[in-house]
């Protein structure tokens, strides 16, 4: 679980069905949890990803942009401060 992110690398054309499908995995496997206990392990991967080097402010804004469709409007709200309060936390 601590690695999601890292499989993520920037492609395109049916690489990016490929991640589109990886992050509708990532969100059924937490289907069912609360939004705090979601944001806790993306926070928690997020901070040891980004202390091993292995996640850019690019790499974040790309997940959020893929993620961020999916979303209702207060859902992505709250995506893009986390997106913010990861990528302040160097």
């Amino acid at each position: 679980m601590r690695k999601e992110f890292s499989k993520f690398q920037q492609k395109s054309g049916s690489q990016k069905g490929k991640e589109e499908e990886m992050l509708s995995a990532f969100a059924k496997k937490f289907e069912g949890k609360s939004e705090g206990e979601l944001i806790r392990e993306i926070m928690a991967v997020a901070k040891e990803n980004r202390k091993n080097g292995t996640l850019s402010d690019e790499e974040i804004d790309r997940y959020v942009s893929l993620l961020a469709p999916m979303l209702g409007e207060d859902k992505r709200k709250k995506l893009y401060a986390v997106s913010e309060k990861i990528k302040s936390e160097k």
